[in-house]
């Protein structure tokens, strides 16, 4: 017998939903339950068929207005009244219509300006801050209740909100000039597009009615961190060896990491163009210290864009890599391999390496991710598969030969724009600085150029953080 009415169940898939795009570090793990909760009143089958209804309505209004044109009065009406009925007919359907969509349509992270202050990336009003994070543990510890099987799950992020300390400062650093808000504002109005309005005004709340800041997870303890280095399970290893991916011990960057702690790191600014290919140089550390000796002026400018602009991880979290000791499961095939296939791809639905946008590596990796954990016999809470990180690419790159073709690799991650629009970011390719370049692309940006290597990392790698002197 079901646990809930028909209605509880939907309000648990949208909950679900909307926790997966304020806390997206685990937003995989709550689409799948979430899809789970909507089977029960909404399976995959009956959303196409409600979806196909209501996407066949504005056609029915478009035929009866061309009948119109040609005088044909007699099928304009037939044509108006059948669009009439089935319009009728979806009234109430929207809740269920728009949980369907987030659940089996396709999935992709969602750069909600709290998710984006959550995860320390930009400015927010304190009291919304405070206001979200106070939703997001309610919804938590209401989900533990209702959902046994995964309630430690449930219990432990209610835990890690609970622990979110909030760096305050005097003016909100995310917001743009009120006219120019205003005006856009306006625009995506005379074009109906409603979305951008949303997205736009929730911008405006930003910019100085209250006292603005960034959202900041204590620090980890050293032995905490340790574990990150740590030897995955055997069986696991040799599960995952059958995908292509191999186990890889990532060398240890101290002076990098002593580089990166500065207080510049402290208090991103939102750059005036994004990161790409005509755009490469970042604004400078404004303390000056020195960069340790050794590192090229490519990896320079590649440290110095993480330290002073807001980057995210897909694990929900601010980019700023942490280069100790750690291990991943890594597909280490050649570059030279101009298609690589390996079991991982056909895990993932994935027809290429090549070409692919990250929107598309995003919907594999939030839909099959987790099964993929659970066949290599690790806990989706505990390890997740990502495009692989910049930092652990820079330091494993000389071993396996890559940085050394005109081609792009997905990384792990993103470049926050002033627009607060999401860049993915790509790089190692030789003509920027090879293992150390890093760029950004549009979401939807398909060349050939661009390459997908993926990689099994542990969850709280996106939470390490050097130690502060």
């Amino acid at each position: 017998m079901d646990k809930h009415p028909g209605g509880d169940w939907l309000r648990e898939a949208e909950a679900l939903v909307g926790l997966g795009r304020l806390d997206w570090g685990y937003a995989d793990l709550y689409l799948r339950n979430a899809e789970r909760a909507l089977r029960h009143v909404l399976t995959e089958e009956d959303f196409r068929a409600l979806e196909s209804r209501h996407n066949a309505v504005p056609r029915m209004v478009e035929d009866a207005r061309r009948a119109v044109q040609r005088g044909a009065w007699q099928e304009a009406e037939q044509l108006a009244e059948d669009a009439l009925r089935s319009q009728r007919a979806l009234q109430g359907e929207g809740r269920l219509l728009a949980a369907g969509a987030a659940v089996y349509g396709a999935r992709s992270l969602s750069p909600e300006p709290a998710a984006l202050a959550v995860a320390g990336a930009v400015s927010f009003s304190v009291s919304g801050l405070r206001s979200c994070v106070r939703e997001l543990t309610s919804l938590l510890r209401g989900l533990a209740q209702s959902d046994g099987g995964s309630r430690s799950f449930y219990e432990r992020r209610a835990q890690h909100f609970e622990r979110l300390e909030f760096d305050a400062e005097e003016v909100a650093t995310a917001g743009s000039d009120p006219a120019e808000l205003r005006e856009a504002a306006l625009t995506a109005a005379d074009a109906g597009n409603l979305q951008e309005m949303i997205r736009l005004a929730r911008r405006a709340g930003m910019t100085g009615r209250d006292s603005s800041g960034r959202a900041r997870a204590p620090r980890p303890s050293s032995g905490w961190v340790e574990f990150l280095g740590y030897a995955f399970p055997p069986d696991a290893v040799g599960r995952a060896a059958k995908l292509g991916l191999e186990s890889v011990a990532v060398p240890v960057r101290p002076e990098l990491n002593a580089y990166l702690s500065c207080a510049c790191a402290d208090r991103p600014t939102l750059p005036a163009a994004p990161l790409d290919a005509g755009h490469r140089e970042p604004e400078q550390c404004t303390c000056g210290h020195a960069c340790p000796p050794g590192v090229s002026s490519s990896l320079k400018s590649s440290l110095d864009a993480l330290m002073v602009h807001p980057f995210v991880t897909s694990g929900g979290t601010r980019y700023l890599p942490w280069f100790g000791a750690e291990t991943v499961l890594v597909e280490t095939f050649r570059e030279e391999d101009s298609e690589p296939v390996t079991g991982l791809l056909e895990k993932l639905g994935i027809p290429r390496r090549r070409g692919l946008p990250r929107l598309r590596i995003e919907d594999a990796l939030l839909r099959h991710g987790r099964a993929l954990c659970e066949e290599l016999g690790v806990d989706p809470a505990d390890y997740r598969l990502v495009c692989i990180p910049f930092d652990v690419y820079m330091r494993i790159a000389g071993d396996f030969g890559w940085g050394r073709r005109e081609q792009w690799t997905h990384f792990d991650g993103y470049q926050v724009t002033r627009e607060l629009h999401l860049q993915a970011l790509v790089g190692g390719d030789v003509r920027f600085g090879g293992a150390d370049d890093l760029c950004g692309v549009a979401r939807h940006y398909d060349s050939d150029r661009i390459t997908a290597r993926f990689a099994l990392v542990r969850r709280k790698r996106f939470e390490a953080r050097e130690q502060q002197p």
